[in-house]
C-alpha cells in the first residue's frame, strides 16, 4: 500500500498542528514502515533537524503555502504524480483538485464559532472571503473524504451536527504526550532552578501554554490575576505562546490591567525547559472555550504539574478525573482554584501530581498510530 502524509505542517514553528503531524507521523514510521510505503510531503525548511529520523522515507519537498490559491490549484496536482493508494491530510486544508483518495483529520471546528473582528488582524472584506474560503475548504475536505479523523468525541460530535450526511465516516483518534515530557523528574534539581532564573519566576507562579487566540480566552485569567494583585499576594504566571499579533494584543491588555510586574511573557518555550517550569509551578492554568483536543494540559500533568480548566468543549472528556475545572466565564471561580493549588500541602500535592502522572501515560503516539492504522486498513 502506498500512503501519503501531507506534513507541511512538521515541527514546532505550527504548534500544536505541528507536534500533531511530527509525532504521528514518527509513530506511524516506527510501527509500519515494512507495511507500506509512506510518501512524505514536507516543507525543506522544516524537517532539518529531523533528517536522521526520515532518512530512509521518500521525502517531496515542496515549497506551496498553506491556505493558499497555489495549494487549492497545485498541491492537488503534486500529490497525483505520485499514484498513492491513499493521502492523509493533517488538517482541513485539502486541495479541491486532488484526485487521490484520501483522509482528514479534522481537529476542531473553532473557526465555525470564532470569528469577526476579533479574531482577524485583516479588513472585514478580506476576512470575510477568506472565511468563505475556509467553509468552502473544509466542506469539501470533509464531503469528498473516505474516512475523517477527530482527536476527541467533543469534536466528533461538532462535526456531524454541521455536516449530517458525514456522521457515518468519523473515526476518534486521541493524541499521545510526547516523549519529553515523560519523564522522572527530580523536582529540586538544579536544572529547575537555573530554567527559574533564566525566565526569572522568583515568586510562586502559575503556568499557561499554548496560544493567544481569543477562542483562549485569556482575559478570565487576568481577571483572576488580578484579585492576586488586590490581595497584595506575591504570586507570578509564565504565559508560553507565540510572538504575533494575538501575544501583542495580549501584551496590551495586560498593560492595562497593570499587570507587568505579575506575568512572564518569552514567547515559545522548548520543550526540555518547559517539563521543568511545569513541575515547579503551582498549577498549568487552561481557561479556553473550546478545544479539540487539550493536549498541553497532558503534557502538564506528565511533568509533575496540578491542570485547572474550563469545563468546556473536549476539556472534561480528555482529562476526566484529574483536573479541577471552572466556568471559563467566572473569574472569581477561577481565582478560587488557582488559591487551592497555592495553598497545596505536600502530601496532596504529590497525591494529585501521581494520579495526574499515571493518567497522562495513557495517551501515546504509538496508540494514536496503531488507531491510525487502522483506519487505512478500513479505507483500503
Amino acid at each position: 500500500m502506498k500512503i501519503g502524509l501531507d506534513c507541511r505542517f512538521w515541527g514546532i514553528t505550527h504548534a500544536g498542528l505541528g507536534r500533531y503531524t511530527r509525532e504521528l507521523v514518527l509513530a506511524l514510521l516506527n510501527k509500519y514502515q515494512d507495511k507500506a510505503d509512506f510518501t512524505l510531503f514536507i516543507n525543506r525548511h522544516q524537517w532539518q533537524e529531523d533528517k536522521a529520523l526520515l532518512k530512509n522515507c521518500h521525502l517531496v519537498e515542496t515549497e506551496i503555502p498553506h491556505y493558499s490559491l497555489k495549494e487549492q490549484l497545485q498541491f492537488g496536482g503534486v500529490i497525483d504524480k505520485e499514484k498513492l493508494d491513499l493521502m492523509h491530510f493533517m488538517h482541513f486544508n485539502v486541495p479541491v483538485l486532488a484526485k487521490t483518495p484520501y483522509i482528514v483529520t479534522i481537529h476542531d471546528l473553532i473557526k465555525h464559532f470564532f470569528k469577526g473582528k476579533p479574531v482577524t488582524t485583516r479588513s472585514s472584506l478580506v476576512y470575510w472571503l477568506k472565511y468563505g474560503g475556509y467553509r468552502l475548504t473544509i466542506g469539501q475536505a470533509i464531503k469528498r473524504s473516505e474516512c475523517i479523523i477527530t482527536p476527541s468525541l467533543f469534536t466528533k460530535d461538532q462535526v456531524a451536527v454541521h455536516y449530517p450526511l458525514a456522521k457515518d465516516k468519523i473515526r476518534v483518534v486521541y493524541e499521545g504526550v510526547s516523549e519529553p515530557y515523560n519523564l522522572n523528574l527530580t523536582l529540586e534539581s538544579a536544572a529547575s532552578k537555573k530554567i527559574q532564573k533564566k525566565y526569572q519566576l522568583n515568586a510562586p507562579y502559575f503556568v499557561y501554554t499554548g496560544s493567544a487566540y481569543p477562542s483562549k480566552n485569556l482575559e478570565v485569567l487576568l481577571e483572576a490575576l488580578k484579585q492576586f494583585k488586590a490581595q497584595n499576594n506575591k504570586v507570578q504566571l509564565l504565559i508560553a505562546c507565540a510572538r504575533n499579533v494575538f501575544w501583542q494584543r495580549l501584551k496590551d491588555q495586560i498593560a492595562k490591567y497593570k499587570l507587568e510586574n505579575y506575568i512572564v511573557m518569552p514567547g515559545n518555550v522548548p520543550d526540555e525547559e518547559l517539563k521543568f517550569l511545569y513541575a515547579q509551578a503551582r498549577a498549568y492554568v487552561f481557561p479556553s472555550l473550546m478545544e479539540g483536543f487539550g493536549l498541553p494540559g497532558l503534557e502538564a500533568m506528565a511533568s509533575a504539574c496540578p491542570v485547572i480548566s474550563s469545563n468546556t468543549g473536549s476539556l472534561p472528556e480528555i482529562y476526566g478525573s484529574n483536573a479541577w475545572y471552572f466556568d471559563p466565564h467566572n473569574s472569581q471561580q477561577l481565582f478560587e482554584l488557582m488559591q487551592q493549588a497555592m495553598n497545596l500541602g505536600d502530601k496532596q500535592r504529590n497525591k494529585i501530581v501521581e494520579k495526574g502522572m499515571k493518567y497522562s501515560k495513557t495517551y501515546t503516539w504509538e496508540k494514536a498510530a496503531a488507531q491510525t492504522w487502522q483506519v487505512y486498513q478500513e479505507v483500503f
